[in-house]
């Protein structure tokens, strides 16, 4: 008898040990949390305004982009998604959105062409959009 008790007694202690040591997902996670923060110095706050700025970036990007009437002379072609023209007496490069690309196919050397193209503000990269 004396020895079902210890065993109970025994069982219990060891059981609740057990258990005290376990915590919820819930509170890992927060614990979790806290140990970033401490140790990274980066809040789930701090991470949220970086999230924001890269959305306002993203959208002040898409602000630099304007559509702009262009006209100029085909110098090459540099692969299939870039061209040379010659506009105002400077040979510059030119990207070709798919649409160009498509457009493209019946222009040759020399030829004078006119489209529509965007330039990116940021890092002055022009785009074809469509020809003409």
């Amino acid at each position: 008898m004396i020895f079902k008790r210890r065993s109970a007694i025994i069982s219990f202690v060891f059981v609740s040990t057990l258990l005290t040591g376990c915590g919820t997902s819930e509170q890992t996670g927060i614990d979790d949390v806290n140990k970033k923060e401490t140790t990274s110095g980066i809040s789930e706050t701090s991470r949220k305004e970086e999230a924001i700025v890269e959305i306002n970036e993203k959208n002040s990007e898409a602000e630099t982009l304007v559509e702009i009437a262009g006209s100029g002379e085909l110098v090459g072609q540099i692969d299939p998604h870039t061209v040379e023209l010659i506009m105002d007496n400077q040979t510059s490069a030119f990207q070709l959105s798919e649409k160009a690309q498509e457009q493209f196919k019946i222009y040759k050397e020399d030829d004078q062409l006119s489209f529509f193209y965007t330039e990116d503000r940021k890092n002055g990269q022009k785009i074809i959009t469509v020809f003409k």
